[in-house]
């Protein structure tokens, strides 16, 4: 990484290149939430746009954020060992919070007005990531990456059912819906034993493509914008990389080196952060920051302990600040600053 070494006020490390480097951008409040915070999501839309919703696994709750006070303003029960955590961005169901429970093989629904479960919905074993379609015929429609026997379970958000299963690698984990381009409406699985990405048509829940990517890979997210729209992210946890994928030929374009195991990761859709891709590092407590165009780090920011979700802001007046879970502790780290 080029550019300076030395770390800032806010935590940055510096860096050349890209977009412009870090500028100021960096860690602007820390936010206390539940115990080992895990996968979160911010509300596109509804009554609950904006708002910011993590899943603390210790204490099987879900914390809800208000995005302008960095605040906890309600706190909802769910099943046991939430994990992953999804907000639906259209359709009857545009909105609701969906919450993937580990331990429970449950996805618990929430509703954003009341911040209650509204409905619970049986899937697959040891269910990880989850994802909502925001595109295409079955928009609205909730994918759930289930870890122990390798399958995808399709949810039906006006019924709250699961209307398919679809079989896919080994270990699944991470799952992402493109929202743009020639593959939009695209999921997206990364299978952490197989060390690939499975690629289901939405239209037939069938895999249509496999992409080897690096080792042991866990987090996956689409670029919502710009040059990179529709190119495919994948942290490999064990070979402390990102690949890039092309959503037309479904192959690795770039690997990109980050810190040491890198596990969450987003895309930014709006604001001063616009087309950057953040990734958490676990055993490096930092997030790398990366340009979509160049696919090079252009630099690094200090976080809490063992961070692993990320998560950016798409609306309202905190759009484009990116949130951090830091599964070490109880805390949220927010990050927010121009970039370019």
């Amino acid at each position: 990484m080029g550019g300076g070494a030395g770390a800032g006020p806010s935590g940055a490390v510096g860096g050349g290149g890209g977009q412009g480097g870090l500028g100021g951008f960096g860690v602007v409040d820390t936010v206390t939430v539940g115990l080992v915070p895990d996968g979160l999501a911010v509300s596109p839309t509804g009554a609950g746009a904006g708002n910011v919703y993590v899943a603390n696994g210790y204490i099987n709750t879900v914390s809800v954020i208000d995005p302008v006070t960095n605040t906890v303003i309600g706190t909802v029960g769910v099943g046991d060992r939430p994990v992953g955590v999804a907000v639906s961005p259209t359709g009857a169901a545009a909105g609701n919070v969906y919450v993937t429970n580990f331990d429970g093989d449950t996805v618990s629904v929430i509703d954003p007005v009341t911040n209650t479960v509204i409905g619970t919905v049986g899937v697959g074993d040891r269910p990880v990531g989850v994802a909502v379609s925001p595109t295409g015929a079955v928009a609205g429609s909730v994918y759930v990456a289930n870890r122990f026997d390798g399958t995808v379970s399709v949810i039906d958000p006006v019924t709250n059912t699961v209307i398919g299963t679809v079989g896919v690698g080994d270990l699944p984990v991470g799952v992402a819906v493109s929202p743009t381009g020639a593959a939009a409406g695209n999921v997206y699985v990364t299978n952490f034993g197989g060390d690939t990405v499975s690629v289901i048509d939405p239209a037939t829940n069938t895999v249509i493509g496999t992409v080897g990517v690096g080792d042991l890979p866990v987090g996956v997210a689409v670029s919502p914008i710009g040059a990179a729209a529709g190119n495919v992210y994948v942290t490999n946890s064990g070979s402390d990389t990102v690949s890039v994928i092309d959503p037309v030929t479904n192959t690795v374009i770039g690997t990109v080196g980050v810190g040491d195991g890198p596990r969450g990761l987003a895309v930014s859709p709006t604001g001063g952060t616009a087309g950057y891709v953040f990734v958490a590092n676990t055993g490096s407590d930092t997030v790398s920051v990366i340009d979509a165009v160049t696919n090079t780090v252009i630099g690094t920011v200090g976080v809490g302990v063992l961070p692993s979700g990320v998560a950016v802001s798409p609306i309202g007046a905190a759009a484009g600040n990116v949130y951090v879970t830091n599964g070490g502790g109880a805390a949220l780290s927010v990050l927010a600053g121009y970039l370019g």
